[in-house]
């Protein structure tokens, strides 16, 4: 699965599980020249797909590796004061015009950092963000409270409280 999230395509593309791949193509691994991400990443992902299990990482050292704790993102004062102006644009525009970014959204080429800063700002690892869960990583970008209660409000369309995947996604689209 990780190789697949970073090359766009299955590790060993092979639709027929009646057939056994070659050991000499196994040993091989998957096409590496696919990988489009960090070096951190690749070395993840190669000790996940070794041949060897004995070299393959348990779960917990997976969640451990160096990858799951590099900073992906970062954000300066002045860019999250930017975002949070536009979020709030965006929050007061038609319902048609809202509608169409949220289409987009849903295919947005930028899904990989929108879905990295998303799970940042995720603190409770419940799927959807809460208000004060926007709050505090905006606070924490250098944006004040107030401002920051704005831009949350803004992002929570359908006004249950809590905002979306595809709701943030299409309120941050570049």
């Amino acid at each position: 699965i990780v190789y697949e999230l970073f090359a766009g395509r299955q590790a060993f593309p092979n639709s027929d599980n009646s057939k056994r791949r070659p050991l000499a193509e196994q040993m091989a691994g998957p096409n590496w020249d696919r990988f489009t991400g960090s070096a951190q990443g690749l070395s993840l992902c190669r000790q996940l797909l070794s041949v060897r299990e004995s070299e393959r990482p348990s779960a917990a050292a997976c969640l451990s590796h160096p990858w799951f704790k590099q900073a992906v993102w970062t954000i300066t004062r002045e860019q999250s004061l930017a975002l949070c102006e536009s979020v709030q644009q965006w929050g007061n525009t038609k319902p048609s015009h809202r509608a169409l970014c949220l289409m987009l959204a849903a295919g947005c080429s930028s899904s990989r950092l929108i879905a990295s800063i998303f799970s940042r700002f995720n603190t409770e690892q419940s799927g959807t963000l809460d208000m004060e869960e926007i709050v505090a990583a905006l606070m924490g970008c250098g944006v004040d409270r107030e401002t920051a209660k704005k831009t949350a409000s803004s992002m929570d369309l359908n006004n249950d409280g809590r905002c979306e995947f595809l709701e943030f996604s299409a309120a941050v689209l570049p």
